[in-house]
């Protein structure tokens, strides 16, 4: 045990300290030894406190504020922590060792503390303890060089996951998933990789810095977490949008689709419209995997070709040349098919079905109506016929309708493409057996899709409870009953259903209340026998109500409370849904 004597500082005495460690900005007066806010968390970082800097708003985040403090008043609360461990002295010490005119430091210090030569021959001698700890750490940072960040490799790709810690199946599969990135040649900054007693705050800092592609996994829970202001994930969402706010045309940052209805659903809004990867279907994973890391590796599958030189065709014909630039798009020249020379038929016809197979062309009306064209043109043969490339065709549109989760979504895009194909009159064999096969793929996916209620109440958050009756208003997925006029639960798998509802808030459970109130008519007596009587939801109900009964015991407080209150309305349902007309609450 070290006997060196510690201070304890005065609050007078720490508020001083505080004016000359985050000593005001005045232009080009500034005090030599000014700190910039990102320097002044590093400081304190360096002392042992978790805090970070976002530029975005210019704001100093910390656990212990609500909403972001002054330079001033975020010292003044580290200084005060400091000097209840006696550790003032350190900071101090520390402060005089990176300041960059040293003197001066010492000299600002003494007009309030006294002449000095170390702070240990300072006021106020407090019990006889351990000597302070004063880093010795380079001011740019010692954390790189204590941590996975020494080891990052030059000549590979680097990438760091951002995702929240939805349940221990989601964890394992972000586990995999960097796995087999780092098997591929990819470095990957994930939490779990990071030793025991890595600074998580500086980690995810220097990492989403570090990185070439930052891979947001995206999940409903995630994007709650991010409305919330709630926890890790948020923390990298605000360094994530600085980042976007100071270069908005930026590719780095790439999202994952593990779970959710759409995009929309499951990341932030600078994040859902931006070109990711679906990942929800494990079956699609070595697909969307694939891609990928081709990606990350610089190699895209579908990749701007090189720019070519002026056409032959220009000298040796008057026919207006062939637009394959942005200007006209191939699929919109195709129309113009019956103007074609041979070689321009072939040469639109080629890069029509290149662009169709490589994903730029995802309207499924203009993509029934080019298909409908090109068939027309084989069977007529403007163009050569080749089974080949209609099989090709018929994959890139199994492979657009792969991407789409509900139904709902999935008729529409039928219908349009279907609409697409008819928009072009042509009855010939090829396009004929092309719809036979196209129509037998979506049977069998359609039949094995969950319409939207189904996944919203499967995969409930608090975001998804609030416009449940706003859902029960929209359309069946063919279009012939809204949702509140049939059952909702039928098709629902309860266990799953029982897991989302016990994640909920107390609010959120009381949103889904007031929706089995809604759809079940439950305020109101029925004249019918058969009214809202969806005995097709009776078994599902009956489970549920079994699974949130048997973790009543678990709850307390309000949690119980709202868990009874929903358990009682799910039950007055069973009793609409077998056609007891009493069953209502007031």
């Amino acid at each position: 045990m070290n006997n060196t004597k510690l201070k304890k500082y005065a609050p007078l005495e720490l508020k001083q300290i505080s004016q000359i460690f985050a000593s005001k900005y005045t232009g080009e007066n500034k005090e030599v030894n000014y700190f910039t806010g990102e320097e002044l968390v590093s400081f304190f970082n360096d002392l042992g406190f978790k805090d970070d800097y976002i530029y975005e708003n210019g704001g100093i985040i910390a656990d212990d504020f609500e909403n972001r403090p002054s330079r001033t008043q975020y010292t003044l609360s580290r200084l005060r922590k400091l000097n209840e461990e006696g550790r003032v002295d350190a900071a101090i010490q520390y402060f005089i060792n990176i300041a960059e005119d040293k003197s001066k430091a010492k000299h600002n210090l003494a007009m309030y503390l006294g002449d000095f030569t170390t702070p240990t021959t300072l006021h106020h001698e407090v019990a006889n303890t351990e000597a302070p700890y004063i880093p010795e750490i380079p001011r740019e940072s010692k954390f790189a060089k204590e941590s996975i960040f020494d080891n990052v490799p030059e000549d590979h790709p680097v990438v760091f996951i951002s995702y929240s810690w939805d349940d221990d199946h989601h964890k394992t599969w972000v586990k995999d998933l960097a796995d087999k990135l780092m098997s591929s040649g990819i470095y990957v900054f994930y939490d779990g990789y990071a030793p025991d007693g890595t600074n998580l705050v500086l980690f995810m800092r220097n990492g989403i810095k570090r990185a070439d592609k930052v891979l947001i996994v995206g999940t409903p829970v995630y994007k709650e977490k991010l409305e919330r202001n709630n926890g890790r994930a948020k923390f990298e969402d605000q360094i994530i949008n600085a980042a976007i706010y100071h270069d908005a045309g930026t590719t780095k940052f790439i999202p994952l689709l593990r779970r959710g209805v759409g995009f929309d659903d499951s990341f932030s809004e600078l994040i859902e419209l931006r070109k990711g990867y679906d990942f929800r279907l494990d079956k699609n994973f070595n697909v969307e995997f694939t891609r990928l890391v081709k990606t990350l590796w610089g190699e895209p599958e579908s990749k701007m070709p090189q720019l070519g030189t002026k056409p032959s065709f220009f000298e040796e014909s008057c026919v207006e040349p062939i637009a394959t630039n942005q200007t006209q798009e191939s699929w919109i020249k195709l129309r113009e098919f019956r103007s074609f020379s041979n070689e321009e038929s072939t040469i639109v016809s080629n890069l029509v079905v290149s662009d169709i197979i490589n994903g730029k062309l995802d309207n499924p009306t203009l993509l029934g109506n080019t298909i409908a064209i090109l068939t027309f043109m084989m069977a007529n043969e403007i163009i050569e016929r080749n089974s080949k490339t209609i099989e090709l065709l018929l994959e890139a549109v199994k492979g657009f309708e792969n991407h789409i989760m509900s139904k709902n979504d999935l008729y529409d895009y039928h219908i349009s493409f279907i609409q697409g194909i008819n928009c072009f009159s042509s009855d010939n064999e090829i396009i004929m057996q092309f719809c036979k096969d196209y129509n037998s793929y979506y049977k069998e996916r359609y039949s094995k899709s969950k319409d939207k209620m189904t996944l919203a109440l499967e995969g409930l958050t608090d975001k998804i409870a609030e416009r449940l009756i706003q859902l029960d208003n929209e359309a069946w997925p063919d279009h012939s009953i809204s949702y509140e006029m049939g059952p909702v639960f039928q098709f629902c798998d309860a266990n799953t259903v029982v897991q989302a509802l016990a994640k909920l808030s107390n609010a959120g459970r009381t949103c889904v209340s007031r929706f089995i109130i809604s759809h079940y008519k439950l305020a109101y007596y029925i004249q019918g026998e058969k009214d809202y009587c969806f005995i097709e939801d009776v078994p599902v109900l009956e489970e549920i109500i079994k699974g949130l009964e048997s973790r009543l015991l678990e709850l307390k407080g309000n949690d119980k409370f709202s868990t009874s209150s929903l358990i009682n309305k799910m039950k007055q349902a069973v009793l609409r849904c077998k056609g007891d007309r009493n069953s209502f609450i007031s």
